[in-house]
């Protein structure tokens, strides 16, 4: 926990919390946890096993997608990869009305893009404000500051793409 806590710039207690199941870490959190763990985020809660090579899946089957939920926030995650990666990781992104990624813009490594296929969002990036509706694309470095949000009265439904580096595991912490 102690080099965890210094790699991901995140205290011991609440990495101690997260760990037991008291709190849920938001996206920023998330996203630091994950690079210092030198992992994508999704694998942080992704139960599918890796798959066998001759047995890599091509379809993930609607009702067997994980889905991570973020409460605090109105929003979830369902991941719609049928295949475990740590260069891309496809998601539904859903946010409930007023719903939005975090308490304020976070930054990781990789790019992003997507589609919106219901609803309004606001892209924040760089400090730069974009209203997108449904049918509107975007893609970005996730190395710029960046947050979203619902502005819609309504559910806004999201393809998300994340794509990143494969991990350097030289920079990863020690367990």
């Amino acid at each position: 926990l102690v080099a965890l806590s210094r790699q991901a710039d995140l205290s011991i207690g609440m990495l101690s919390q997260v760990e037991r199941g008291l709190s849920n870490p938001s996206l920023a959190s998330l996203s630091r946890i994950a690079q210092a763990l030198g992992v994508a985020a999704v694998d942080l809660f992704d139960a599918r096993p890796e798959p066998v090579a001759a047995e890599t899946p091509l379809v993930q089957r609607a009702e067997k997608r994980p889905e991570l939920l973020f409460e605090q926030f109105g929003m979830s995650k369902q991941i719609i990869s049928p295949v475990r990666s740590h260069r891309l990781e496809l998601i539904l992104l859903t946010l409930e009305p007023g719903g939005r990624s975090s308490d304020g813009p976070y930054t990781h490594d990789g790019e992003e893009g997507g589609l919106v296929l219901e609803g309004a969002l606001e892209l924040e990036v760089a400090g730069r404000v974009h209203a997108l509706r449904a049918g509107d694309s975007f893609q970005f470095q996730s190395s710029l500051p960046h947050c979203f949000r619902n502005t819609h009265d309504g559910v806004t439904r999201a393809l998300w793409a994340i794509a990143t580096a494969p991990p350097d595991l030289h920079e990863t912490v020690q367990t």
